[in-house]
C-alpha cells in the first residue's frame, strides 16, 4: 500500500504502516455510511408524513393533528412602541 501512497513521516517519529482494509474503511466506507445517515435524516420527515397520511385514510390516526404540526413552539416577536 506504501506504493501507491507514499508516507513520510518526520525524523525522530516511528514509520507509519497502514493495511489495506483500514484505507478502505477511511476513504470509502466511513463517507458512505456518513452519506447515508444524512440521507435518512433527510428523508425521514417526508416518510412520517407519507405514514401519517395513509393512517389518515384508513381512519387509524386522528385528521386533526397534522405531520406538518410543529411540537416546537414559534418564536414570539416583541412589539416596539
Amino acid at each position: 500500500m506504501t506504493a501507491l501512497v507514499p508516507m513520510k513521516v518526520l525524523p525522530g517519529w516511528p514509520e507509519a504502516s497502514y493495511s489495506g482494509f483500514h484505507v478502505l474503511v477511511l476513504c470509502v466506507l466511513a463517507p458512505l455510511a456518513v452519506a447515508v445517515l444524512f440521507a435518512l435524516i433527510g428523508k425521514a420527515p417526508g416518510w412520517l408524513r407519507a405514514r401519517h397520511a395513509e393512517e389518515v385514510e384508513e381512519e387509524i390516526a386522528d385528521p386533526d393533528v397534522t405531520a406538518t404540526t410543529s411540537v416546537v413552539a414559534q418564536p414570539q416577536r416583541a412589539e416596539l412602541d
